[in-house]
């Protein structure tokens, strides 16, 4: 990499450089809280602040990265200076500026990088706020917006330490030719002219008491940060009385004490407080003051600057906000409670203490029905809830997606506090109105109370209360359970069931079973549904209803998701080579099969390979997957597939939140129709209105239906009476074995 070639612009950078004034152990706390804080949210490896000086690159902020300079020959800054915008490497060593450079195929070997140019002046870059790991990656648009606010703030930072340092420099020349007044007077009018304008831009005003005469003076600059006009006088000062109008009893107390304080040690006094202006306004401001003595010692001066720091205190404070600060609702985030929770438990000991999970069930349904905005106004409806009906001494928290924490500290007992979240369980459920749209949602709260006299650690709480939240939700979701140690057998149980699930897929245990969907007209085949059995030591071939916590395990899912295709496929191409005219293998597929696995490559790659046409194989898909954490994946997976010819059923169809809303989104070319309503139609009006409704609607949007767990010959006859042509349950057969369901099928075909 070569250093940028002298120029003009690059000349007039590097003099702003030289004015930072900067040296190799300057320290920037400001501009460390900075990368601490884009290091913590965008997780990576480490975050600096750097200034490209001629030879070097200064590292004058670092959080997880030591060195305090680079060889400018190294830099990866100087790229992004050299360019003039952003700059974002997803990985280095794959990129030919950079794939010499020390810093990748050497210690500390960097992939990932994403500068933003610190702009300083208009056209002057000094350096960049940057990310970088050790590890590829990418940033989202909206990353990038935030890595650039960042960047802003730290530029604020910078312009206001180079202001500091022309206002340091330009005082020591006024205190040197203040030495030589007489001599100079021509030299001390300039400097003053210079100091009026330094402190114009650094918002400093400058005081000077003569403790003699007791008369003192205020700049142009000090009156207009007190909102006085310039012409107001300033009169006797000797007692602080004419400071007793801008700030409070308490706040002047202490000032005067710290004045005569320093006066007494002759020492420098540099102070913070608040004001509060002539028109009412609230102002932070920074003092210095320094003291003249006599030959015997007493002081005759007192004088000094003020600056405005409101601005920096805003900037701060804003910083701090998005650092501990849910920024939709305002509630704390998940950073400010991995921090604070313990010290907030073990203040509060003596009160009944604990933390309760609260997560909201069909919030998702209102996000695809009526977008993120809707989703958005729901979230802070609860939050102001939450702010509502939650003790004084509770700290609330919103960790992320729908989920709300409570870490709670209150006077009352154990029954009482239940009492209290069932309150505010029927809070949360109260309608929300939302332009003209009424939605509701619930809770399911999980509560994990400390054991008393037992300081137990926050994180150990939240394992428990997450266990009750899954306790709840199984019982039905809106309800609250509370954490009993038997759960954590549950848990045990769960792990268990998986870890034993993970070796019988590697031991081949897990097969496939085929029931057939049926033309009700005729009694004919039109194709199988896949089901997924696991054989168990005594020969019995178990259902998924016996091994939900497997399937409810993304990774194993994944697994299971992608054996079940594969085994499928063989299948299909077994039957199509043997001349068996099965119609269509339909298979379930999760949604954790969407998210990142390739799963929608591999099977139309694994198709062609096996010959299969696309109609060979049919993808199913159930509305909890529609609504599953990675709904987007899930539906640009399901176009692909619809797009490439392969049919998409719509499984358990009228059992969730939103089906009306996902058959008119995505497009599906079989709805089928939940067992529930099958079973009960010839007993339930309700359920027979419901199935003629599916029914009616499915034709005029030209879908096919197949009736599931059709198990009486009445139930078909009047399906068939009310138009629905397919049907699939234990009236036509069981699920079987693949040899068993083709020999079946084909010995009735023979003696037709």
């Amino acid at each position: 990499m070569t250093i940028s070639s002298v120029g003009k612009v690059e000349v007039e950078r590097l003099e702003a450089v030289r004015a930072l004034n900067l040296t190799y152990t300057s320290d920037f706390p400001d501009l460390d809280a900075i990368t601490s804080f884009a290091r913590e949210i965008f997780g990576v490896s480490g975050a600096l602040v750097t200034i490209v000086d001629e030879d070097v690159q200064w590292n004058i902020s670092r959080s997880g990265y030591d060195d305090r300079w680079t060889p400018r020959l190294h830099s990866l800054c100087n790229v992004t200076l050299a360019q003039g915008r952003q700059l974002i490497v997803q990985d280095l060593s794959l990129d030919a500026r950079f794939g010499s450079n020390p810093l990748v195929h050497q210690s500390p070997y960097l992939r990932f990088y994403a500068g933003i140019p610190l702009e300083i002046d208009p056209g002057i870059c000094l350096g960049t706020l940057c990310l970088i790991d050790t590890e590829t990656r990418s940033l989202s648009s909206r990353e990038v917006a935030q890595l650039e606010r960042l960047a802003t703030i730290a530029t604020a930072l910078l312009r206001q330490h180079r202001d500091t340092v022309r206002v340091a420099r330009l005082s020591m020349s006024l205190a040197q030719s203040a030495r030589t007044i007489e001599e100079q007077s021509h030299t001390l009018t300039l400097q003053n002219r210079m100091l009026d304008e330094a402190c114009a831009l650094g918002e400093m005003g400058a005081f000077n008491h003569d403790l003699l005469t007791d008369q003192a003076e205020w700049s142009a600059i000090l009156k207009r940060i007190h909102d006085l006009d310039e012409h107001t006088p300033i009169g006797s000062t000797s007692d602080f009385s004419h400071m007793a109008r801008f700030y409070s009893k308490k706040d002047l107390k202490r000032y005067v004490v710290a004045v005569r304080e320093a006066m007494r040690k002759r020492e420098t006094l540099e102070f913070e407080t608040t004001l509060r202006t002539a028109k009412g306004r609230r102002r932070w401001v920074r003092l210095r003051v320094d003291f003249e003595y006599d030959q015997n010692g007493r002081p005759v001066r007192r004088f000094g600057m003020m600056q405005d720091i409101t601005r920096e205190k805003r900037l701060l404070g804003r910083l701090d906000y998005l650092a501990n600060r849910d920024p939709l609702t305002g509630l704390y985030n998940r950073n400010y409670f991995l921090r604070t929770a313990n010290q907030h438990l073990k203040d509060r000991k003596h009160l009944t203490t604990g933390i309760a999970i609260l997560d909201l069930d069909g919030f998702k349904a209102i996000n695809d029905s009526y977008g993120h905005a809707a989703g958005d106004a729901c979230l802070r409806a609860i939050a102001t809830r939450l702010r509502s009906h939650c003790g004084p001494d509770w700290l609330l928290v919103r960790p992320g997606g729908d989920e709300f924490a409570l870490v709670i500290a209150d006077e009352c007992d154990l029954e009482t506090l239940k009492e209290r979240l069932e309150a505010l369980r029927l809070v949360i459920q109260q309608p929300i109105e939302w332009k003209g749209i009424t939605f509701q949602v619930s809770a399911s709260i999980g509560l994990a109370p400390a054991e008393p006299g037992r300081m137990q650690d926050a994180l150990e709480l939240v394992q428990s209360a997450d266990l009750a939240v899954y306790k709840a939700k199984a019982a039905g979701r809106n309800c609250l359970a509370t954490y009993s140690s038997d759960l954590h057998e549950v848990a045990l149980h769960r792990f268990n069931i998986i870890s034993e699930a993970r070796r019988a897929l590697d031991r081949g245990e897990f097969t496939l079973f085929y029931q057939p969907k049926i033309k009700l007209m005729d009694r004919s085949l039109s194709g199988f549904e896949a089901l997924l059995r696991w054989r168990q030591p005594d020969g019995r071939y178990a259902a998924p209803g016996e091994y939900l916590p497997v399937l409810e395990d993304g990774e194993m899912s994944r697994r299971i998701g992608d054996f079940v295709m594969d085994e499928a496929i063989r299948q299909a191409s077994r039957w199509r080579a043997s001349g068996f005219d099965f119609g269509n293998i339909a298979i379930n597929v999760s949604s954790s099969q969407f998210i990142g696995s390739g799963f929608v490559d591999r099977l139309i790659s694994s198709m062609a390979d096996a010959g299969l046409a696309p109609g060979d194989i049919q993808v199913e898909v159930t509305e909890g997957v529609l609504l599953s954490t990675g709904a987007t994946s899930v539906a640009s997976g399901l176009k692909r597939l619809s797009d490439h010819g392969i049919k998409i059923a719509f499984d358990d169809f009228g059992t969730g939140y939103a089906s009306l809303v996902h058959l008119r989104q995505l497009e599906f070319d079989v709805i089928k129709l939940d067992m529930s309503f099958v079973r009960s139609m010839l007993t339930s009006p309700a359920d027979m209105a419901i199935v003629e409704a599916v029914l009616t609607l499915a034709r005029r949007l030209g879908k096919q239906v197949v009736a599931e767990g059709v198990e009486t010959g009445t139930q078909a006859e009047t399906l068939l009476a009310h138009g629905c042509h397919y049907g699939q349950g234990y009236l036509f057969s069981r699920p079987k074995p693949a040899a068993v369901v083709e020999a079946a099928w084909r010995e009735l075909r023979e003696a037709v």
